[in-house]
């Protein structure tokens, strides 16, 4: 697998199918995962792996008894990588010797393939945040970045502004008396 193409990792990794409408292939994860990190000069067994990749979502379904896809069957929904990734991404780290409080992006440039692999797992999450945005915007008329934006600028709490923002939207309405 040629890992400089992201989209193309991103399509493998989802056999074939859009980011919201497939699974991802945790099983073509974790080789590719597994070749990456060798590419890069390092070794890795799959209990490692699956213990990075795998097991975290196992305990997300028992903790919360929602449905995370079949990690058994080795496929996920992409909005798992979303829960995810941040502590995919300081396991691989910790994994290749990365000192922890020195995580900064660069550590891609010197654990190229791993980093390559984190990109493609990173556009993933992105698809899902940018999907989910989508839906509560054409719900609600009004971005979760405007009500973020709101709620820093009057200083009133994020609920809050997402209400008044929602208000404001509707209009008024006929009040009976």
């Amino acid at each position: 697998m040629d890992l400089s193409n992201k989209e193309s990792v991103v399509a493998w990794l989802m056999d074939g199918q859009p980011v919201m409408q497939g699974m991802v292939n945790m099983g073509k994860l974790l080789a590719l995962v597994t070749q990456a990190v060798e590419q890069d000069g390092s070794r890795v067994d799959q209990d490692t792996l699956v213990g990075i990749f795998i097991d975290p979502i196992n305990d997300y379904e028992q903790a919360t008894g929602n449905s995370a896809g079949d990690p058994q069957n080795q496929r996920i929904l992409p909005t798992m990588v979303y829960l995810c990734y941040a502590d995919w991404e300081a396991a691989i780290t910790r994994l290749l010797g990365v000192p922890c409080v020195d995580i900064q992006p660069d550590w891609k440039m010197h654990h190229r393939n791993a980093g390559r692999v984190m990109k493609a797992l990173s556009a993933i999450g992105m698809e899902v945040v940018l999907a989910g945005s989508k839906a509560y915007e054409e719900q609600n008329g009004h971005s979760m970045l405007e009500v973020f934006m709101a709620s820093c600028e009057t200083g009133e709490g994020f609920n809050q502004s997402r209400a008044r923002l929602a208000a404001e939207r509707s209009g008024l309405g006929l009040v009976k008396g």
